[in-house]
């Protein structure tokens, strides 16, 4: 159950997925930060070379590993099981190389869907199923964006 978490266990999990994304992209400007009053530790990577889009990460509840790209937001949980640990690993590499996109759904100029997408067999499979952005209903033309980095040193 969760309500046997052991912070000191989950904060150096937590930890350690952050830093080894730093490892995997040594090239990248990254700002981690410790003492946040919202989050127990915050990750920023800053749109820069090599990154077309601004990515946040984030430790929070004493347990679980958030990711957001603009509207985009998924979360793993418990940080403590290696395959979660693993999946938030391989989904931040993703966006940054490129292997993953995100399909953002728009009406008008407003973001009403974002969802995170890979490629099999030349097509695009929505790997979350995309979180509907609440807010007053938006009028006008439907339409998609697509947010993928084209990783370069």
């Amino acid at each position: 159950m969760r309500d046997k978490r052991n912070p000191e266990e989950c904060y150096g999990a937590g930890l350690s997925a952050l830093v080894e994304i730093g490892k995997i992209f040594p090239n990248l400007t990254i700002k981690i930060n410790e003492e946040d009053p919202n989050v127990d530790i915050m990750m920023d990577i800053p749109k820069q070379q090599g990154l077309d889009f601004d990515i946040n990460l984030n430790l929070q509840n004493i347990d679980e590993l958030h990711l957001s790209v603009d509207k985009l937001w998924m979360c793993w949980f418990p940080c403590t099981v290696e395959e979660n640990k693993a999946g938030f690993i391989d989904t931040v590499t993703g966006l940054i190389t490129g292997k993953y996109r995100i399909l953002e759904t728009l009406r008008g100029e407003s973001i009403v869907k974002a969802e995170l997408q890979f490629q099999e067999n030349g097509e695009w499979i929505s790997i979350s199923s995309g979180q509907y952005i609440f807010q007053l209903p938006k009028f006008g033309k439907k339409s998609h964006r697509i947010k993928q980095n084209q990783y370069h040193e």
